[in-house]
């Protein structure tokens, strides 16, 4: 049933519309900060080249997808 799900759901995309999309973990903390503007940079080890969605997961007590962001 979950493969049928997804199925459905890709055949949504158009081809004009396909972005690399990718989860972002952040703690609480972290999550609070750029959300409020205090934080502008995160800085990770590897990165990928040319713009993407990130999903921000907060995997401190809140543990939950919690925003959509176009980077890039």
């Amino acid at each position: 049933m979950w493969k049928d799900n997804m199925k459905e759901q890709l055949e949504l995309v158009t081809e004009e519309d396909r972005d690399i999309f990718i989860v972002m973990s952040l703690q609480d903390k972290a999550y609070e900060l750029i959300k409020s503007g205090l934080k502008n940079y995160e800085f990770r080890r590897r990165w990928r080249k040319g713009p993407c969605v990130a999903y921000i997961y907060r995997s401190g007590k809140c543990r939950t997808l919690s925003a959509v962001v176009r980077l890039g």
